[in-house]
């Protein structure tokens, strides 16, 4: 008997393995991210902030056949440009109306994002940090978290990377990768407005410092590219500045964009440090490791690996600067430090493959933590209550506006959005202890008002008005409101 008979289908096996090792990476960043970002996704409601916004403007937008003016509350809605509302839309048509089809966008995104790091990250510093850098990402507690939201953040986030994947082609010589740089810019701009300019930024500088490759567009691409860039970006602008006018560009420009910058809106404020306590928070233990790739970077002066640390300098510069300060605006960050640490795994595995396992058993452990975590946790409580109760008001459409009575606050326990969404009638928010003006009129114009709120504020609306209860839960009370006799 031939002794290498037996050893020849094991070398095929591994050659097979070998040459089919790039999609088996991306197969399994992928299935891991599928995993993570959709398992139960339509678990628990719509709550009271962005989610619940943007998903009642689809809805409204879908139903009104409005598919360039945005609304909400059945009025236009100029905050923000139309592109997750159209990717919104087309998932209501294929899904349903409900919380997994305005999820779903985002979850797609992070899957997006997290090949997209390993794409770049393959590019400029092999296949073994690409991988580590895709799992860093998937073990990053605050970006898992968002992408299972359906707001604009996670498009926004795959559409920076695209525009880098395109500019990292570009420097390896083909012009042509120019043209997904300006269509990645301009559908982030038709997503979020400015603050898809992250990426040009960083883009920019990294190309002053690289004159030699200035050369790399012909006239020709540049002026096509910016051709495409205008052909995405302005048709929707001057539409809408064309329909609305000052009404338009108040709002979309003069409060979300100018005001934003310049004073905190909502009271969401914060001092120079306030990104670097999320992202302390919000990427652990990474970002510790972080830490120790930036000093290598700069000892070592690996200047050509200097993309994702423009990348993150640029957004935390940008949203430090930025007056109004949310978690999730500095969301870019996350993709770069874990293409960072990603790459200063795979140089230590190199040299010694024991850190590589160890590496290995806390990403496996930190996946494991990130998908309890997520698919454990029920959703927001008071979102569900309005849900349900929302549900039982949708039944008596003909009875005029429901009202949301609420306590005051900057971020209230109850508001209109998450109501708005499921009771498919037209909401108005009361807050105590404001006089129920709004309530009092409303109660003359119709015999009987829905009116939702918290038990305890039930007793205050009773001091003015007949209080009868439709249905309640732990916490949160439907009741028809009438004058009193």
């Amino acid at each position: 008997m031939n002794p290498s008979a037996s050893i020849r289908p094991f070398s095929s096996f591994g050659e097979n393995l070998r040459r089919h090792a790039e999609a088996l990476r991306v197969v399994g960043l992928a299935a891991a991210a599928l995993m993570l970002y959709l398992f139960e996704l339509g678990k628990g409601a719509l709550p009271d902030w962005d989610s619940a916004i943007y998903a009642e403007v689809s809805k409204e937008m879908l139903r009104g056949h409005h598919w360039l003016t945005p609304y909400w509350d059945f009025k236009p809605f100029f905050e923000k440009p139309p592109l997750l509302y159209w990717v919104q839309i087309a998932s209501f048509r294929l899904f349903g109306m409900n919380e997994l089809a305005a999820r779903l966008p985002s979850a797609l995104a992070g899957v997006g994002i997290v090949l997209l790091v390993y794409a770049i990250v393959r590019r400029m510093a092999g296949p073994l940090a690409g991988v580590f850098a895709g799992f860093v990402l998937l073990t990053t507690h605050l970006f898992d978290h968002v992408m299972r939201q359906g707001t604009t953040d996670a498009l926004l986030v795959l559409l920076i990377y695209v525009t880098v994947y395109g500019y990292v082609r570009l420097r390896d010589g083909d012009g042509r990768w120019f043209y997904l740089v300006c269509a990645g810019l301009g559908l982030g701009i038709l997503d979020k407005g400015p603050a898809a300019l992250v990426a040009p930024m960083a883009i920019g500088v990294d190309w002053f410092f690289r004159r030699r490759e200035k050369k790399l567009i012909s006239g020709r691409q540049f002026w096509l590219g910016m051709l495409l860039l205008s052909v995405i970006v302005l048709p929707w602008h001057i539409w809408m500045v064309a329909k609305f006018g000052w009404a338009f560009l108040n709002t979309y420009i003069g409060y979300h964009i100018l005001e934003r910058a310049t004073r905190p809106l909502e009271g969401n404020g914060g001092g120079l440090l306030f990104y670097f306590d999320i992202i302390r928070r919000g990427a652990f233990p990474w970002c510790i490791l972080g830490v120790w790739a930036a000093v290598k970077w700069v000892w070592r002066r690996e200047w050509k690996y200097s993309l994702p640390w423009l990348l993150m300098g640029v957004t935390l510069a940008l949203y430090t600067a930025v007056e109004t300060k949310l978690e999730w605006y500095v969301l870019p960050f996350y993709p770069a430090l874990a293409m960072e640490v990603g790459r200063l795994l795979a140089e230590w595995t190199r040299k010694r493959r024991v850190i590589g396992y160890g590496a290995a058993v806390v990403i496996l452990i930190g996946f494991g933590v990130a998908y309890w975590k997520l698919v454990s946790w029920p959703g927001n409580p008071v979102a569900i209550q309005e849900k349900e109760l929302a549900l039982v008001a949708k039944s008596n459409g003909d009875a005029g506006p429901i009202f949301v009575v609420g306590k005051p606050g900057l971020t209230p326990d109850l508001d209109i959005r998450t109501t708005l969404f499921y009771s498919d009638r037209q909401v108005v928010w009361q807050q105590l202890p404001d006089k129920l003006h709004k309530l009092e009129v409303a109660v003359k114009e119709y015999p009987v008002v829905d009116v939702v709120m918290e038990k305890g504020t039930a007793q205050t609306v009773g001091q003015e008005f007949v209080v009868h209860p439709v249905k309640e839960t732990s916490g949160v009370v439907l009741a028809r409101v009438s004058q009193k006799p």
